[in-house]
């Protein structure tokens, strides 16, 4: 029960942090926070997280598939790395330039919308692909058949209670926009942190 727990509360804490950067999904919610369709905003949060869910799922298999084959390993465990520390290097130069663009939606179309949005996010695969192998790398997880469904329970409730949060907060998050160390830096020297880590990993 303790080790369910532990991959839960992991892949919930991950997931929550891991979309508070501003994106599409959080920069529409926020939206509709700002604009008072709450329930429109709730549904676009429950479609999210089915998503999530799945693409979760599938990154998950995915790096089973390679970690498990000899001649994917070692290799993978390098490519993770490198990733990674892309991933940092991108939020540490990152610039903003000018104001996100507003979008609006009808509170009849919020499921639909952020399950259309959630589904064309590219970056949703890679980022667990990558964030998992890292986490079982430094031994914070360990996924197995009887706790995958757990992982990825705590993965959904994590965007849902994020993008749940961003509509309720609206405002202010949306002035954190404005702060790039609490936006971008500080996650992109956590992202390198790993990335260096998971190199030295590689290297043993």
């Amino acid at each position: 029960m303790s080790q369910v727990l532990s991959v839960f509360g992991i892949g919930f804490i991950v997931s929550y942090l891991g979309s508070i950067p501003p994106g599409t999904l959080n920069l529409t919610v926020i939206q509709l926070g700002i604009q008072s369709h709450h329930r429109a905003a709730l549904s676009f949060a429950f479609a999210s997280a089915f998503v999530e869910f799945f693409f979760a799922g599938a990154a998950v298999l995915a790096q089973q598939y390679f970690m498990s084959n000899p001649s994917w390993s070692g290799h993978f465990e390098l490519i993770t790395a490198i990733v990674l520390h892309m991933m940092g290097l991108i939020n540490l130069t990152y610039r903003k330039n000018g104001r996100s663009k507003e979008a609006t939606l009808s509170p009849k179309i919020g499921f639909w919308q952020g399950f259309i949005l959630s589904c064309v996010n590219p970056m949703a695969i890679p980022f667990w692909l990558t964030v998992t192998t890292a986490l079982e790398a430094a031994n914070w997880l360990t996924i197995s058949p009887s706790n995958l469904v757990f992982y990825l329970f705590g993965i959904s409730l994590g965007t849902l209670l994020l993008l749940w949060h961003a509509s309720l907060f609206g405002r202010r998050l949306k002035a954190l926009q404005d702060k790039p160390w609490l936006m971008y830096r500080l996650p992109g020297f956590i992202l390198l942190t790993l990335s260096f880590y998971t190199f030295y990993q590689w290297t043993l």
